[in-house]
């Protein structure tokens, strides 16, 4: 058996499936937003936990029942969800996560549907050992990698013994440079504070303009939490735009990598994917093989275009979540007087803005909001007054290509503010 039984068996037990696929397994994160399908008096939530070779692993809840939906509702489900997702398994979930019912369908051409269903009690004595079995014929191994290094029709450019061997090892400078082609990095290291984290970060790699840097908290034990690895990523950003950190646990054994999608006019959103030193890393290797550089990429002073690496990024890391192929509002609207005025979402870019600059976090005290809404304010009038003046040029871009007022760049930026909102007037 190729998967670890003691963890999968807890996994499962657990009712954790989207560990039990995408750690035991080594399938992928699902990138499908959660929907619901409405049948008779049922309510059901589906979420996609884990994809792979484009099948997806949907777990399925009742939002106004306890109990397992009945089968020839679950058929049902099954067949919306056919409509999105041809290939799928969807597991069924009572309320108290004890019981669950999965569900699949076998479809040949020409051939009615033949549902399959196997069901799963967590109070039962010895039970899972069968579907740990079937679950085990799921499993997704690079170690199966032929002579032109394929799996399952993806062809792998890293050599993945020895890219596993410093991700393991959490070698992360030979895994970049040795294994991935990409050149060291000169920047030397600095440390970031933010309330009582103090953090080191080293850059490890580098290439086109981007680099690797390796966070290392000084002052905490473990991995430092969410709003504080944003932050972190956000003072980076000012020394090097393009980047991706790897945040490491003392111990060494545990990692988050996270990368920032950065668009013209739009707010910054951060993807996050975790590594955990006793797995096998497949997932992640997957993602890492799109980082790889050839050598006949590289010009004549052994650089690629920055369009290469963050494009790159891109796609080994980038989530495209629901909200993100919704269509964007425009940063000002008009209101009844045919004023233009800063919409929702500018107001959520400068109160991000306004975090930045204070390190307080994710929290915005009603002092700093009064003071974005002025912010906002003296934007609206300013394009008011210069739309009076016919001003040709009220905006102008900033080095990073980002719009921004004209009257900003005069006044030094918005970092004039930096530490003292209180004080606007």
């Amino acid at each position: 058996m190729k998967l670890n039984l003691d963890r999968a068996r807890s996994c499962l037990k657990s009712f954790d499936f989207r560990k039990l696929f995408v750690e035991e397994l080594d399938w992928a994160t699902c990138t499908i937003a959660p929907f619901q399908i409405v049948i008779d008096d049922h309510v059901v939530l589906l979420s996609g936990i884990a994809e792979q070779g484009g099948m997806v692993i949907y777990e399925a809840k009742l939002l106004n029942e306890t109990k397992i939906p009945p089968s020839h509702i679950c058929k049902f489900i099954d067949r919306e969800v056919t409509k999105r997702t041809f290939e799928h398994v969807i597991i069924f979930c009572n309320t108290n996560r004890n019981k669950s019912v999965w569900l699949w369908v076998k479809r040949e051409q020409g051939k009615a549907t033949a549902p399959r269903e196997h069901g799963y009690y967590a109070y039962q004595a010895g039970a899972g050992d069968a579907l740990l079995q079937k679950l085990n014929g799921l499993f997704f191994d690079l170690d199966d990698l032929d002579a032109e290094g394929r799996v399952h029709g993806i062809a792998m450019k890293l050599n993945p013994d020895r890219a596993r061997s410093c991700l393991k090892s959490f070698d992360f400078r030979k895994l970049f440079v040795e294994e991935l082609g990409w050149a060291n990095c000169k920047i030397a290291p600095f440390q970031i504070v933010i309330d009582d984290h103090v953090v080191l970060l080293s850059g490890i790699a580098e290439q086109g303009g981007m680099v690797i840097y390796e966070a290392k908290p000084l002052s905490d034990t473990k991995l430092l939490p969410s709003h504080v690895r944003q932050f972190i990523d956000r003072e980076v950003t000012k020394r090097t735009f393009e980047h991706i950190i790897i945040f490491t646990s003392t111990d060494r054994n545990l990692s988050i990598w996270l990368w920032g999608k950065r668009e013209q006019g739009k707010a910054a959103t951060y993807t996050e994917h975790y590594y955990h030193a006793p797995y096998s890393g497949n997932a992640m290797l997957l993602k890492l093989d799109k980082l790889f550089i050839d050598l006949d990429e590289l010009d004549s002073e052994g650089r690629v275009p920055i369009l290469i690496p963050t494009q790159r990024a891109s796609e080994a890391f980038d989530k495209k979540t629901a909200a993100q192929h919704n269509t964007v509002p425009e940063p000002f609207s008009v209101n009844q007087n045919g004023v233009q005025l800063p919409s929702v979402r500018l107001a959520k870019g400068i109160a991000a803005m306004a975090d930045s600059m204070t390190g307080r976090g994710m929290v915005v005290s009603k002092k700093v909001y009064a003071n974005i809404i002025r912010i906002l304010d003296a934007i609206s009038n300013f394009k008011l007054h210069l739309k009076e003046l016919e001003n040709p040029e009220p905006f102008t871009k900033n080095q990073n290509g980002i719009e921004i007022p004209s009257i900003w760049v005069a006044r030094g930026g918005p970092h004039s503010l930096d530490h003292e909102p209180q004080n606007l007037s």
